[in-house]
Parts: C-alpha cells; structure tokens; sequence
C-alpha cells in the first residue's frame, strides 16, 4: 500500500455510511487520500469540518487530496495542484469550469471516526 492511502473494506452501516479514516489522522487545512468500493477519495479538514469529493480532479485526474485549501467568496475550496481549477468543498462546483465539477459525498463524524456514504 502506498504512504497516504488507507484500504477501506466495502462493508456499509445501515444509512450506507462506510467508514473512511481518523479525522485525527487528517492534518488540518488538508486532505487524506481514501479508497472506498474501488472509488479514490479525498478527505479535507477544513476549520472542523469534514468534507469528501472524488480524489481524481475531473479536468486532469490529479489527485485533489495533494491540493491547498483557500476560501473563495466564504466557502472553502481546493485548488487542484495541476491547472489550478478550483472546486467548492461543500458542492463540488469548479469556480470557473462548471463542466469540471466534482462528485462530492455525504460525511458523518462520530466520535474520531470519519464515516462517507458512498454509492455501492
């Protein structure tokens, strides 16, 4: 397995929440890349909260999760490390691409314990 890359099983709760990762395991203003149903995700901490969109950015495929976080108009957004493109953490919208939006899924914390509902 790669450094930075957590396997998660496919096993989902009944709310179809799987677990994801630690948010103690996610640096602050950061993400951590995730695997979930064969699905990358990235996983963003941002000023306490937990946010999950598709790793790959939909404009080039690089990986969101080695992306800066900035605030843009007041929502938290991820700059995309290749082109610079950036997505809405909260909606996944791409500021100046709308056709380069990315999928963005529900998260639930609780205790330490980062659970994501992923389609199966």
């Amino acid at each position: 397995m790669k450094p930075g890359h957590v396997r998660i099983a496919s096993a989902a709760d009944g709310d179809g929440l799987i677990f994801a990762c630690k948010v103690s395991c996610i640096p602050k203003k950061a993400a951590k890349r995730v695997k979930i149903n064969k699905q990358r995700l990235a996983i963003f901490n941002y000023k306490g909260s937990i946010y999950a969109m598709d790793d790959q950015c939909s404009h080039q495929r690089i990986p969101l999760s080695h992306g800066d976080i900035e605030e843009i108009n007041g929502s938290p957004c991820v700059v995309c490390p290749g082109h610079f493109f950036k997505f809405d953490l909260q909606t996944g919208k791409c500021e100046k691409h709308p056709k380069y939006s990315q999928r963005t899924y529900p998260t639930q914390i609780i205790d330490d314990d980062v659970y994501v509902q992923v389609p199966a």
